[in-house]
């Protein structure tokens, strides 16, 4: 049954007619009469609400009607109260138009608008209550004790950490703009002291809910961090080091390596490495750069000079540093080294790499691509950053560069001939390059017993490591689909990199020369 909804008499606003009053009112209709002379007729429906809001006492048309003057003065000194004085009149949007037509000129005079929106629209960015949207549009989002409700059941229904933090940073944040957050963080403190204290959850894990503490409680987050602390200080290598790969945020992961070279001093580079040969590019690439800014300089240095030693077993930190080398090559003396060393090395170990990738996969498929192979064809297939770097390096490094760039088959030739013909010569107009560079020519001192060494290592890979290697893959089939088989990936991966060794003995090998020791 349909109730009545406006009493005669009321006052009621269109967005048509403006301001208007209920004249006539039944059950199933209701004629209003409006100030610019207009009347209208408007069907209640139950489901349907008539285009008209019912005005409030306080609200922003009748303080308008009725005492314009104060109203006026009351705007100019706090525009908040202008849209609370909407949202009164059960005007939850306002869009710039409307509040212009509304405030112009009855309370502020048309040559002042600009001026008064843009100071009410900067407060509104500082109140919770609104949000201002790109178009100048503003919407009314609740009350304070409505913002902590909903903020409370966005934290409830979070569905993971990360969410949980978001929420708690926002809590935070209203809470200084006067929204009362208290039972928000009541919440958030219970659901961050179990996480930081259940060590059934990993470490990154809680160390994240401590930080959090921090904040929200500093006398709980004191009675956690001692026994975390701990904890960390008795991780062993690969358990620390998984806990920092698993850590999402930078800063987390930053603070985490932080503790751990506190708490762990003699194992913090094994820690570093773990990290670099172990995961994925992103991990890699991260504890790398946070070592290179790192204040104590002796864990990069100690990194980059094991990778340089042998590059073959530790690809993924080589990786990274030609990466540094050409996109921050003002950062590379920190490690120790220099372009020329770094330069030659880097088409090399690409050169082998492309070499023995092609013996990862069945004859019949095509030849596989490894992770550092791709990373290192990006890197130098970005013509843009490759010459950004070139002219920051004298003439000799430069015609090096290009030479080896022009000689290596593991650049597709369109590319490798579109740089060399095109964009170099235009980048460097008056660098020749030098002939064909033949890798016998170099030539590495290595004394008889480091000779002897690397020979048996040859040895050993000759006649057992590569047929071992060859029998692992072998089996390793036997296990099913190719496509989800992990084991037939580890060991393709073993051979690929015994290969890899092999080929790079031999060069070593074949051209060195041979001192006393």
């Amino acid at each position: 049954m349909m109730g009545i909804l406006f009493d005669e008499g009321a006052f009621v606003w269109n967005k048509d007619h403006g301001l208007g009053s209920v004249a006539l009112c039944s059950e199933e209709e209701v004629l209003v009469a409006f100030e610019n002379g207009d009347e209208e007729v408007y069907v209640l429906e139950a489901r349907k609400r008539p285009p008209l809001n019912k005005l409030h006492p306080d609200g922003f048309w009748l303080r308008r009607k009725n005492d314009a003057a104060n109203f006026a003065e009351l705007i100019k000194q706090q525009p908040v109260q202008a849209l609370l004085a909407f949202v009164r009149d059960e005007l939850d949007t306002v869009t710039a138009r409307q509040l212009h037509d509304a405030v112009t000129p009855a309370l502020i005079p048309e040559d002042l608008w600009e001026s008064w929106k843009k100071e009410a629209l900067a407060a509104l960015k500082e109140d919770p209550r609104f949000e201002v949207f790109k178009d100048d549009k503003i919407a009314f989002q609740g009350d304070m004790v409505v913002l902590a409700e909903d903020l409370m059941m966005e934290f409830r229904k979070a569905p993971s950490l990360k969410e949980k933090q978001k929420t708690a940073r926002k809590a935070l944040k209203l809470e200084e703009k006067g929204v009362p957050v208290d039972d928000v963080k009541e919440a958030a403190i219970s659901f961050f002291t179990g996480t930081a204290a259940n060590e059934v959850n990993n470490m990154g894990a809680r160390l994240e809910a401590l930080f959090f503490l921090k904040e929200l409680d500093p006398d709980q987050h004191d009675l956690l961090k001692d026994s975390l602390h701990a904890e960390i200080s008795n991780l062993d290598l690969e358990s620390a080091a998984d806990a920092v790969a698993a850590v999402s945020d930078a800063s987390i992961r930053k603070s985490l390596m932080d503790i751990i070279k506190e708490k762990k001093p003699d194992r913090f580079i094994e820690i570093a490495t773990q990290i670099t040969k172990r995961f994925k590019k992103l991990q890699r690439d991260w504890v790398l750069d946070y070592l290179l800014d790192h204040e104590d300089k002796e864990p990069v240095r100690t990194i980059v000079d094991r990778t340089m030693a042998d590059i073959a077993t530790n690809l993924q930190p080589f990786v990274w540093l030609c990466k540094t080398t050409l996109t921050q090559p003002d950062k590379l003396a920190i490690t120790g080294q220099s372009p020329d060393s770094v330069v030659p090395a880097m088409f090399r170990m690409f050169s082998n790499i492309y070499v023995t990738s092609a013996f990862s996969v069945r004859p019949k498929d095509d030849r596989s691509v490894s992770r550092e192979e791709d990373e290192l064809l990006k890197l130098l297939t970005n013509h843009k950053q490759v010459l950004s770097f070139l002219k920051t390096q004298p003439e000799s490094l430069v015609r090096t560069f290009a030479t080896r760039y022009r000689d290596c088959n593991a650049i597709p030739n369109d590319i490798r001939e579109d740089f060399i013909d095109n964009k170099f010569p235009r980048a460097f107009p008056k660098v020749e390059l030098e002939a064909v560079v033949s890798e016998e020519e170099e030539v590495v001192i290595l004394t008889r017993d480091t000779y002897d060494k690397y020979r048996k290592e040859l040895k050993d890979i000759v006649e057992g490591g590569l047929e071992e290697a060859t029998k692992a893959i072998s089996t390793a089939r036997e296990w099913g689909d190719i496509s989800e088989n992990a084991e037939l990936n580890i060991a393709q991966e073993n051979q690929r990199k015994i290969l890899l060794r092999k080929n790079q003995l031999e060069h070593l090998l074949d051209n060195c020369r041979i001192i006393d020791n």
